[in-house]
């Protein structure tokens, strides 16, 4: 990997935020269903002879609350067993080529000058999350962007994500890349942390992610990757 990564601030704080937001959502969303389970079995025990309807009131409520818990837990440990896989970096001679061939829904631009060094897999990894993440969240997918940029002269290969949106507060945006952010009733396909899996991802590249939201409404999520000084 990059050569000076023990003094590459960028990198450890990509790291250290992506370890951070997996604590802090197994202590929210996964803890909150096994509280919820609790509370729901123990309303179930105290009412159980009221009537039929309450057992099954009660009994679905666990049901659900244990699923969502599971399911977010398995995704989650999905996400970090991908992104901290062993990495093996090489040269990218034609990054355009490789995201063309991943059929993203998403409308991809490239302004290289030269090749990437880093690992495809979670550059692969990168591109299909972001994409599914603009998907789910913009209001007009054919306005959906995402640019790669590095010019000779740079160290960083940065891949940015736009899209219009209203469904993300610019009071959420801080917190955007944390699952509990997509556990929205009103939209049942977004339940999938996507966007824990660009941050952590970008992590394990020795990279970070952030996201921000304009005046006018357009989302963006940029994500920033060292290259490998030249050899």
């Amino acid at each position: 990997m990059v050569k000076d990564i023990k003094n590459d601030k960028l990198a450890y704080d990509a790291i250290f935020e992506s370890f951070n937001l997996f604590l802090s959502t197994l202590h929210h969303d996964v803890s909150a269903s096994l509280r919820h389970t609790h509370g729901f079995a123990s309303l179930l025990k105290e009412q159980w002879q009221d009537s039929p309807e309450v057992v099954d009131r009660w009994a679905d409520q666990i049901t659900t609350a244990s699923q969502h818990g599971q399911a977010q837990l398995v995704a989650l440990t999905q996400c970090m067993r991908r992104a901290f896989a062993p990495n093996t970096p090489e040269v990218l001679e034609r990054l355009d080529l490789m995201v063309q061939q991943l059929d993203l829904k998403t409308c991809a631009l490239f302004e290289l000058e030269r090749c990437v060094y880093t690992d495809p897999v979670k550059v692969e990894e990168i591109y299909q999350a972001l994409d599914q993440a603009l998907v789910l969240l913009s209001n007009d997918q054919s306005q959906n962007r995402i640019i790669s940029q590095m010019a000779k002269d740079r160290r960083y290969l940065r891949i940015v994500g736009t899209a219009p949106t209203t469904v993300i507060r610019p009071t959420n945006v801080d917190r955007l890349f944390t699952p509990m952010k997509f556990d929205q009733p009103d939209r049942p396909k977004v339940n999938h942390p996507v966007i824990f899996q660009i941050k952590a991802t970008a992590a394990a590249l020795h990279g970070n992610a952030h996201a921000s939201l304009s005046e006018e409404g357009v989302l963006r999520i940029e994500v920033i990757l060292p290259d490998l000084p030249e050899r």
